[in-house]
Formats: C-alpha cells, sequence, structure tokens
C-alpha cells in the first residue's frame, strides 16, 4: 500500500525540513514542494532497512535448499546428511557422542543423563541421514 502525503510543507521555509523530518519521525509523510514542483517526499523510517539485506540472504538459500531438494517429507534427513558430508569433506570424521555432547553441555540446561541420551539420539539420527544419503566413497 502506498504511503498517502499527510501534510505538504514549502522547501523554501527554513524550519520546513526539520519539521517534515520530525513528523516523518512521528508516522507521517511530507512532501516538500517548491511554487507547484515536488521537491522531496520524506517518509517514516524503515526499522526493517537494517534486516532487509540479511532477510533476503535467508530467504535466497531457503530457495536454494528447496530447490536442491523439494521433498519436504525427506528435507530432514537430506539437510543432516549435507552438514555430514561437509563435515567429512573438511575434517575426515564424522562427528561422535561425545562431540555433540560438548556442545550440548555449553547450553547449560539439560542434566548429565538428559545430555548423553541426546547426544546418542543425534548420532542415531546422523547414522539415520547416512542411510538415505551415504558418504560418496573414497
Amino acid at each position: 500500500m502506498a504511503a498517502s502525503h499527510a501534510y505538504t510543507l514549502p522547501a523554501d521555509d527554513p524550519h520546513a525540513v526539520a519539521e517534515a523530518v520530525g513528523r516523518a519521525a512521528a508516522g507521517s509523510v511530507v512532501r516538500l514542494v517548491r511554487g507547484d514542483e515536488q521537491v522531496a517526499d520524506i517518509t517514516p523510517p524503515d526499522p526493517d532497512s537494517a534486516f532487509r539485506p540479511l532477510l533476503a540472504e535467508i530467504e535466497a538459500r531457503a530457495n536454494a535448499i528447496c530447490a536442491a531438494h523439494p521433498d519436504p517429507e525427506d528435507l530432514e534427513h537430506w539437510q543432516r546428511a549435507e552438514r555430514l558430508h561437509h563435515r567429512w569433506r573438511t575434517t575426515g570424521r564424522l562427528p561422535m557422542a561425545e562431540d555433540y555432547a560438548i556442545e550440548l553441555r555449553k547450553l547449560d540446561i539439560l542434566t548429565e543423563q538428559q545430555l548423553l541420551d541426546q547426544a546418542d539420539a543425534m548420532v542415531r539420527a546422523d547414522e539415520q541421514a547416512l542411510v538415505f544419503y551415504p558418504l560418496p566413497e573414497r
């Protein structure tokens, strides 16, 4: 929806720009004019403007993931396998329960037994993902 102009101020008035900025900060759209000619529109600040590039990058990555593997029923296995394949290529090894336990301890929200159970579950999920998307032969 296009913003409507709540105020029109003369651009020749020395206080008009300051007033326009103040009104725009309060949520109004102000048009500055000189005679019959529009000089500028002063609009309210966009609070999301700083995040817009990051949101666009996230959306592009999500679209790339869906395009590479569009089956939503299998997306979790595929994403996990992609992460494991990357780790295998970069480190030459897969994460073990101890690796997951170290990361889970940093969260400091689980008891030791819950932590160990969760780490084992993550390794089992890795194994299941690799059944569907095995590592390449070396």
